[in-house]
């Protein structure tokens, strides 16, 4: 038997001790926050001349356009299809209360790729999504940074990370109400959680996170502290001593 066992979120701990696993800790994983982080005046110096000409005119663009992000891997567990199915609700709702237009931005790759660009068609919708496909880990920050909310309906989360990652960059999160999710999206705090079966619940809690954004952008960002890579160490660290001083 084991004198202690780690688990990434309560979630996960709940189950370990319905199965009779005693001694069950949470100790979330961490990110790297000099990596995922909000861009600031400092980056922006540091461009190149055609670089900022390029970007300015992105930012025109978006003045214009509300984006919304999902990073991850494409398969049928991350539950992207009530996010389509209220995609033109959502892009109805966006134009009526902040008169802009919307777009869908779909990070990773997986075998349900294909699905979901034919679903998205099916529901009429193909025109505001972009399917990215695969970026390595260490360039997903661009996308994070560029776009104004994250959406993250998996039904298949032991964490999440990449919902940490999105609020490290300064982005409200909407996820399902689903497994671990609501260890890190915090109702009116960092985001809102949503029913993962229900496409309206969905498009109201978008557009709630969006009237809301000045407010969960800094809930956002002081969750994200609390899963730097060096506190989630540290903490190790003491586990393992408070471990060996029992043994």
């Amino acid at each position: 038997s084991c004198d202690l066992v780690t688990v990434p979120s309560n979630t996960i701990k709940n189950e370990c001790e319905k199965h009779g696993i005693k001694n069950v800790i949470v100790h979330p994983y961490g990110i790297n926050l000099k990596i995922f982080k909000k861009y600031g005046k400092k980056q922006e110096k540091k461009e190149k001349k055609e670089q900022r000409k390029k970007k300015k005119r992105m930012e025109e663009k978006e003045k214009r356009e509300i984006k919304i992000l999902y990073v991850g891997r494409i398969v049928k567990e991350k539950n992207l299809d009530v996010v389509i199915k209220a995609a033109r609700e959502i892009e109805k709702e966006i134009k009526n209360k902040f008169n802009k237009k919307t777009k869908f931005i779909i990070v990773g790759d997986g075998p349900a790729r294909e699905y979901y660009e034919n679903l998205s068609k099916k529901y009429g919708v193909d025109d505001i999504f972009r399917f990215i496909g695969f970026v390595k880990h260490e360039d997903t920050v661009k996308y994070y940074c560029d776009c104004d909310l994250f959406v993250f309906p998996s039904k298949f989360e032991t964490l999440g990370l990449v919902a940490v990652e999105a609020m490290a960059c300064g982005l409200p999160v909407v996820g399902a109400r689903y497994l671990a999710i609501p260890d890190v999206v915090k109702d009116d705090y960092n985001g809102y959680l949503f029913d993962p079966d229900d496409p309206h619940d969905c498009c109201k809690k978008i557009i709630l996170a969006l009237k809301n954004k000045k407010k969960l952008v800094k809930g956002a960002i002081e969750t994200a502290k609390g899963y730097s890579i060096e506190k989630r160490c540290e903490e190790l660290l003491d586990i393992y001593k408070k471990v060996g001083v029992r043994r």
